[in-house]
């Protein structure tokens, strides 16, 4: 009888740490630009056009953000593997990304505001 409260704490302890790993919230880049306090280190779903590239691996608000450089409105992505995403087509495109927000994470020569890494899942957007 006396493990029971023990037993009853551990489980509901495991189902609150696989929710809370599971929780992202649906962002725009702008909104992690304005407020990068706010989502530092948290899961995120945010959507862009997508540009892998050496040194310059980004997902940025708009193709014409791409098309401007325009770096300081754009997200660092970390890719492991830019070259597998190349291969399925996934470049230059519009994506939604599922990964953490490191607002510290600001890429080759600091171009960026901040990045996304852990990259859990990157989607084709409709």
């Amino acid at each position: 009888m006396k493990l029971l409260p023990l037993c009853i704490l551990f489980f509901t302890l495991n189902i609150v740490c696989a929710q809370s790993e599971t929780t992202a919230l649906n962002v725009t880049i702008e909104e992690l630009r304005e407020n990068p306090e706010k989502y530092h280190q948290k899961t995120v779903i945010v959507s862009g056009y997508m540009n892998l590239e050496f040194e310059g691996d980004s997902l940025y608000p708009e193709k014409s953000d791409y098309e401007n450089h325009a770096y300081a409105k754009s997200l660092y992505l970390y890719i492991e593997d830019r070259y597998a995403l190349k291969k399925k087509g996934i470049n230059k495109i519009y994506v939604k990304v599922k990964a953490t927000f490191q607002k510290d994470m600001k890429g080759h020569f600091g171009m960026w505001f901040g990045g996304l890494t852990n990259i859990k899942d990157i989607k084709l957007k409709k």
